[in-house]
C-alpha cells in the first residue's frame, strides 16, 4: 500500500508526460566494439538472441529457467540508481508447463519471459510520476503444481528525486514512524521514516560505479526481519531497529528525531542486521524495504518496522538499459 499512497501524494507535485512506448526485448547495441562482455552478460545475450544451436529444442532445468528470466529482465531493463526517493513493488505470478522430466522447453520459457516483461511494463506505465526507472526484478520459485512450475516476479520501480540521498539525517529530518504521515515537529515532507530510511541505506550501502550500469542477478531475499530479534542496550529503544509499544490503545505513529534515525543507519543499527542476515556466498546487499506495521489491543498499541533485505550478484555493463 505504501507505493499506492505515495503516487496519489505526488500527483499534485508531478509533471506528467505521456509516453509512446515501444517494447524492446533485446538490449540496445553497444557502439563501442572494444567492450568485452562478462560471462553473465554473454549468457543473457545468447539467451535473448536465441543463438543456441538447438533453437526451439533447448530445455532448461527449473533453476536455469528462473535464473534466465531474472537475469534477462535485470540485464535488459534495470538501472540500479538508488538516488530516487521511493520504491514501488508489484508482484506478478504465472505458471510454466513442465516436461515429464521436470524441465522447461525453450518456447515455453520465452513465452513466460514475455509475460513477465508485459507485467513489468504495466507496472512501469502505472507510475505517473517522473523520473522513474526499473531498479530490480526478483524472480522466485513458488513450487510445482499439477505439472506446472509456479513462479513469481517482484518488480521494483524507483521514482521521485531525493533532495539528500547521501549522508546523515539533518536538523529538519523529524519523520513520523509510518503510514506515510510525512514529517513531524512542524516540518513538512512526503513519505515517512520508512521511506527516509530506505533512501539513505540503499544509497549508502551500495557502492556507486562510474560510466557503467549496475544490475543484479541471483537475487536472494530475507523477508520480515524483526528488530525485536536484535536487542541492543545502547539503541534509542533498546533495539538495533525501530519498535514501539504503549499501554494507551489510542496511541498512534511516533515522531522520530534525526538523532534516532541516524542511529538506525549507523553500523550498530540496521546495517548490523543486514550483515547478520547475509549468509549467501558471493552475494552482496542490494536493497532494503522498510515496512511499517501496527496493531491495537484492548489496552495497548504496538508498531514496528519490519525489514525485507535482498542480496544479489553485482554485475556491471556498458550497455544502456532498454526502454519499456
Amino acid at each position: 500500500m505504501k507505493s499506492t499512497y505515495l503516487l496519489f501524494s505526488l500527483i499534485a507535485l508531478s509533471v506528467f508526460v505521456i509516453f509512446s512506448c515501444k517494447k524492446i526485448h533485446e538490449p540496445e547495441k553497444q557502439s563501442d566494439m572494444t567492450h568485452l562482455a562478462s560471462a553473465t552478460e554473454q549468457k543473457v545475450r545468447d539467451f535473448l538472441d536465441g543463438t543456441n544451436q538447438m533453437k526451439g529444442e533447448q530445455t532448461y532445468t527449473i533453476e536455469e529457467a528462473i535464473w534466465y528470466c531474472e537475469a534477462s529482465l535485470n540485464f535488459t531493463y534495470a538501472i540500479y540508481d538508488s538516488t530516487f526517493n521511493f520504491l514501488s513493488h508489484e508482484t506478478c505470478r504465472l505458471s510454466i508447463d513442465l516436461n515429464e522430466n521436470s524441465t522447461v522447453n525453450e518456447n515455453e520459457l520465452m513465452d513466460a519471459y514475455e509475460k513477465l516483461v508485459d507485467s513489468l511494463e504495466s507496472h512501469y506505465d502505472g507510475i505517473l510520476t517522473t523520473p522513474k526507472h526499473v531498479m530490480i526484478c526478483d524472480v522466485k520459485y513458488d513450487g510445482v503444481t499439477s505439472g506446472q512450475l509456479d513462479i513469481s516476479m517482484i518488480s521494483v520501480i524507483a521514482f521521485g528525486t531525493s533532495p539528500s540521498p547521501y549522508g546523515s539525517f539533518g536538523p529538519t529530518d523529524y519523520w513520523w514512524s509510518g503510514d506515510l504521515e510525512g514529517k513531524c515537529n512542524s516540518y513538512s515532507g512526503i513519505g515517512d521514516a520508512t521511506t527516509a530510511l530506505e533512501n539513505k541505506m540503499n544509497n549508502t550501502l551500495v557502492a556507486p560505479a562510474e560510466n557503467v550500469r549496475i544490475y543484479y542477478t541471483d537475487i536472494e531475499t530475507i523477508e520480515n526481519v524483526d528488530p525485536e530479534d536484535y536487542p541492543y542496550e545502547n539503541g534509542p529503544r533498546g533495539l538495533r531497529g525501530y519498535a514501539f509499544g504503549d499501554d494507551d490503545p489510542n496511541a498512534w505513529v511516533q515522531c522520530l528525531p534525526p538523532g534516532e534515525l541516524n542511529f538506525y543507519i549507523s553500523s550498530n543499527g540496521i546495517p548490523y542486521i543486514i550483515d547478520d542476515n547475509d549468509t549467501f556466498e558471493d552475494l552482496e546487499f542490494c536493497k532494503i524495504d522498510v515496512e511499517w506495521w501496527n496493531m491495537y489491543g484492548n489496552d495497548s498499541y504496538y508498531e514496528v518496522h519490519y525489514y525485507t533485505i535482498s542480496y544479489g550478484e553485482r554485475n556491471e555493463t556498458y550497455i544502456a538499459a532498454s526502454d519499456l
